[in-house]
């Protein structure tokens, strides 16, 4: 059996630890503190490996007691790399059920809220499969869901439970007020993959995945249900561009994805204009946009951001509040405007003239091709290809 003042290895793919994905390099910040740790094992300073792996395997092979006593470092960077490469640690079952008292212990005596972060993530190792309050590290997990002033805590603690395949409400619940209470920050300073943030995880819970410990979950209806409901509650709580272009990709399951459509037709006229957007962008790439944001996408015109791609959008609906501004923009040319008018037959007799005027003094051969093109298929609407996603208005 392994013990915990013993040199060990470093599980690179089977515990993706503390906020890391197939130990990418996590980044300057975090190199830096890596230097120091590696220089306060040795009592000397020592040249960090070029490689991520290597620099953790440098510093287990000082022992996880030594690794551990430094989590309660003086200087903050120290104790935050160091519960970093706890994560880490090729420990069995074992090996980290004799540890977990002492990291407990540890957990409560550091006052720093980061490092603290990062242990629930290295106590969770610990915690049976479904993390449940009847092991000791899950009901640890399961008291800090619950910490009402610790956003940050709360949500390390959600994230940790996530990724051993909780999915209730209680962690979701916590997932969604830890980051509108700012939880997130707390997290920011911790070993992160550069492409990856705390948004970044939040948004794929619920996935069936490998995530930080590299698991992947078994599909299940149960699990579905609950990253559904997650997303809807992220955009409608807590947007950011990711978790709204998610959404938009969950909308290919029509019947089940009528709530997500509904929010993210709210989002159009959200104050903040990337998420008006992305919101549009996540909408537009289906074909039929969905019904639910009819009303949205029209609003959403005299919009100045994004007033004109929503025109496009309820063009494609067949909507006669689409005619103005696609008759505005016909001696344009643009590309847009031909893809909307041939979903507009239903309106020909209103566009005729315009499209006649356009086709007896054409630009060029294109505009004559394309206007044609809108003749023949308010003809024949069974040929209009279905456009969507790659739109790229």
């Amino acid at each position: 059996m392994q013990t915990a003042d013993s040199a060990v290895g470093v599980e690179a793919y089977a515990y993706a630890g503390d906020f890391e994905i197939d130990l990418d390099a996590p980044g300057e910040h975090s190199g830096e503190a890596m230097d120091l740790l590696l220089d306060d094992l040795a009592g000397a300073p020592v040249e960090r490996p070029y490689e991520w792996l290597d620099a953790l395997a440098l510093a287990l092979e000082h022992g996880v007691d030594a690794v551990l006593r430094r989590v309660a470092h003086p200087d903050p960077r120290i104790g935050r790399i160091a519960a970093h490469v706890l994560a880490y640690a090729s420990l069995d079952v074992a090996a980290l059920a004799a540890l977990l008292p002492r990291l407990l212990a540890c957990f409560d005596r550091v006052e720093d809220e980061t490092v603290r972060a990062a242990l629930l993530v290295v106590i969770s190792r610990a915690a049976g499969t479904s993390a449940t309050a009847g092991d000791p590290a899950g009901r640890v997990l399961r008291e800090w869901l619950a910490a009402s002033d610790r956003p940050g805590l709360r949500l390390a603690a959600a994230l940790a439970l996530e990724r051993r395949g909780a999915y209730d409400e209680a962690v979701a619940d916590a997932l969604v007020s830890g980051v509108i209470e700012g939880g997130g920050a707390v997290l920011e300073p911790l070993a992160w993959v550069e492409w990856c943030s705390v948004e970044w995880f939040v948004a794929y819970a619920f996935e069936e995945r490998a995530g930080w410990f590299g698991r992947r979950f078994a599909p299940s209806p149960e699990r579905k249900r609950t990253r559904v409901a997650h997303i809807l509650r992220l955009i409608s709580e807590a947007p950011t561009q990711l978790a709204v272009g998610i959404a938009g990709g969950m909308l290919y399951d029509r019947p089940r994805s009528q709530p997500l459509a509904a929010a993210l037709g709210r989002l159009l006229s959200h104050p903040e204009p990337a998420l008006r957007s992305a919101a549009l962008f996540s909408l537009a790439r289906h074909y039929p946009p969905p019904e639910v944001v009819r009303d949205d996408l029209a609003r959403a015109q005299s919009d100045p951001v994004i007033g004109w791609k929503a025109s496009v959008t309820l063009g494609r609906m067949n909507d006669a509040r689409a005619l103005p501004a696609l008759l505005k923009a016909l001696p344009e040319r643009r590309q847009e405007v031909y893809i909307a008018l041939r979903r507009m037959s239903a309106h020909a007799e209103v566009l005729m003239p315009a499209v006649q005027a356009r086709l007896a003094a054409p630009a060029d051969e294109l505009e004559t091709y394309a206007l044609t093109q809108v003749l023949h298929e308010w003809e024949h609407p069974e040929e209009v290809p279905e456009h969507g996603w790659w739109l790229h208005y």
